[in-house]
């Protein structure tokens, strides 16, 4: 199964340290995080300094086409990318799980865009993976 991670560029370190712990123990899980290249971060404001909206947008909008299902993480850092990176998902019909860990699990907004919410990584890994692998 191919994840889409948006998440927010200050949450970027401790996401990261999750991300490669869930992936070292399932073994199908495999995440895309526009905040990585392989295992070197990407330098957001270089990025933004040398490439154009348009470009750093279409990345992220074709590896979010490649994905089977976007994963949001929804903490007290939240801008503006993952919540654009959500309606995309949402608009091609792809699954999308909120990970939402700032107490807004109950927003309206998120509700009606987000196919499962759950507030925790740990939920995430058994409702989410395991019960997946299951069926």
């Amino acid at each position: 199964m191919n994840y889409y991670l948006a998440h927010p560029k200050k949450s970027q370190e401790l996401v990261r340290e999750w991300q490669q712990s869930v992936e070292a123990r399932f073994v199908k899980c495999k995440f895309f995080n526009p905040f990585y290249t392989n295992d070197s971060m990407i330098n957001v404001d270089e990025l933004l300094d040398s490439e154009s909206p348009v470009d750093i947008v279409y990345k992220d909008l074709t590896l979010i086409n490649c994905c089977d299902r976007l994963v949001a993480i929804i903490d007290s850092n939240i801008k503006y990318g993952t919540i654009f990176e959500i309606k995309h998902a949402y608009d091609m019909g792809m699954p999308i799980t909120a990970i939402v860990l700032n107490g807004d699990e109950n927003h309206p907004w998120l509700r009606y865009y987000c196919d499962t919410i759950l507030t925790s990584y740990e939920s995430f890994e058994k409702k989410i993976i395991i019960e997946g692998m299951l069926k």
